[in-house]
């Protein structure tokens, strides 16, 4: 199994993570979700719910994360890295579908499942 540089192995996750007793309980109640950075790391977090009630945790990185504004309505959030200013919108998950590479339904040959140019 490889190493990455935080010690954890590929089949473990380099993050595990847990809420408080009621903290799900508190997104579903506040009907929110949290967003925020790290700027020692770079990373921008994501937290809320999945439909199982259980968490749910998305992260990307992005050097040196400055501040992040996030739009009254909740579609778009700016986000400022130490070189660059990034704009992220909300968009339906059916413009680009997420398929694993080494998922049997990718089909690249398929039109329908090809990830439109403009989006690369």
């Amino acid at each position: 199994m490889s190493e990455n540089s935080s010690g954890a192995t590929a089949s473990q996750p380099w993050l595990n993570v847990a809420g408080s007793r009621y903290f799900m309980d508190w997104l579903a109640d506040v009907g929110v979700s949290l967003g925020f950075t790290t700027y020692q790391t770079g990373k921008l977090f994501f937290v809320g719910r999945k439909p199982d009630d259980s968490i749910s945790v998305f992260e990307r990185t992005y050097g040196h994360c400055m501040g992040m504004w996030a739009s009254p309505d909740a579609s778009t959030i700016w986000l400022s890295s130490r070189f660059q200013i990034w704009k992220l919108q909300r968009a339906p998950a059916a413009i680009v579908p997420y398929r694993a590479p080494d998922s049997p339904e990718a089909d690249p040959s398929n039109p329908n499942q090809a990830v439109p140019q403009w989006s690369g």
